[in-house]
């Protein structure tokens, strides 16, 4: 029976032959290894050795991830011939799996690989269409990995008079790894020269990424006068970067208090009465006027309730989510929805503490002084 450094040893003497350079048990990718890569023309052609059958249906299985990898044209094995069965090779090109039969008298090349699709690296940027001398604005890119993991990505922001950025800051940033559906996002602080002069400008971005072609996109920027008008817009502008920033990092932190708190890591009990983990955020928006945010926390904080009582079959109090829902509400101008969210805490406080003690504490208040209810 063959041993697997005679195949190995047939198979790389069949492929110098033809050209290719080899190279076997090589790491092709954090500690994943090949028996043999053999590269030509600048493909990378990745070919595991499997001698029996439980090797080879395993291997077809997880051909899918190893599809995945980066720099890896075509996937093949390397099998006894004994093993070249029909069932095999139907399954194989299924998988899109080449195959090589080895025997003592040859190597064969019985079913071509399929060529694995290179995936993209989508992009997408943000950035201000117009500025003024002596501003400051952010060009601000993001790369999303479809179908294949990408690695070493390399952007290089290319800028020229009138712009600058700032000493120490870098116009190169990398990034080692991105993996399947995963987005990174970067941004560039860009600065404008006192003198600079009305016109349009170019910023040229330059990407590059193992096995990926160089790619070069350019944004105009148009450099205008001060004006009232100018100054209005970048104040719109910050607070809108400001909002969107905001919005984006808070969607992310709710969902993973949601989580935690259908988990079990974090005990609910302790967070729905008095201080709660939704309340540090909620009270941070309201004192800073992000009201639309704030009614943002407590709906989230109302949804996780609702959803942990449904999955454990027990109530909890939501007075005090109802309260703060209605104060962001109330702030926002929307009464008849701040009116009734506070009657609905209002009647979680009598359910739980009992109608005298209710008539003391903050929604029954808020109904009395806001909304004249007695």
């Amino acid at each position: 029976m063959a041993t697997e450094k005679d195949i190995e040893a047939r198979l790389s003497q069949r492929l110098r032959d033809e050209g290719f350079s080899v190279k076997t048990d090589i790491v092709v990718y954090k500690g994943i290894m090949a028996d043999i890569i053999a590269e030509k023309q600048g493909q990378r052609h990745l070919i595991e050795i499997k001698r029996d059958r439980k090797g080879i249906v395993q291997g077809i299985v997880s051909a899918r991830q190893l599809a995945l990898l980066p720099n890896i044209a075509t996937i093949s094995f390397a099998l006894p011939s004994r093993e070249v069965l029909d069932d095999v090779v139907r399954m194989s090109a299924i998988a899109g799996v080449g195959i090589y039969s080895v025997s003592p008298a040859e190597v064969k090349l019985m079913l071509e690989p399929r060529k694995l699709y290179p995936g993209s690296l989508q992009a997408g940027a943000s950035y201000r269409s117009s500025v003024t001398p002596e501003s400051f604005f952010d060009v601000r890119l993001s790369f999303t990995a479809k179908d294949r993991i990408f690695t070493n990505l390399k952007v290089d922001l290319v800028i020229a008079e009138p712009f600058f950025v700032l000493e120490g800051q870098q116009t190169s940033r990398i990034v080692e790894e991105i993996l399947p559906d995963e987005t990174v996002h970067l941004a560039f602080k860009v600065g404008v020269n006192k003198d600079a002069k009305p016109g349009k400008y170019l910023i040229f971005v330059k990407r590059t990424s193992d096995g990926v072609l160089l790619e070069i996109s350019s944004f105009e920027i148009e450099v205008k006068r001060r004006s009232k008008e100018t100054i209005l817009q970048e104040v719109a502008d910050s607070k809108d970067l400001l909002n969107i920033a905001i919005t984006t990092n808070l969607a992310g932190i709710l969902k993973r208090i949601d989580e935690a708190m259908m988990d079990g890591i974090i005990d609910i009990h302790d967070q729905v009465s008095n201080e709660s983990i939704w309340g540090q955020l909620g009270n941070f928006c309201i004192m800073n006027g992000l009201y639309r945010q704030a009614q943002t926390i407590y709906e989230k904080m109302l949804g996780t309730i609702q959803k942990w009582e449904e999955k454990y079959g027990e109530k909890l109090h939501k007075g005090l989510a109802y309260y703060n829902l209605g104060v962001a509400l109330y702030y926002q101008g929307k009464l008849s929805e701040a009116r009734k969210s506070f009657e609905d805490s209002y009647e979680q406080d009598r359910n739980t503490y009992g109608e005298t003690q209710a008539e003391d504490l903050p929604a029954k208040k808020a109904l009395r002084e806001l909304f004249k209810e007695t």
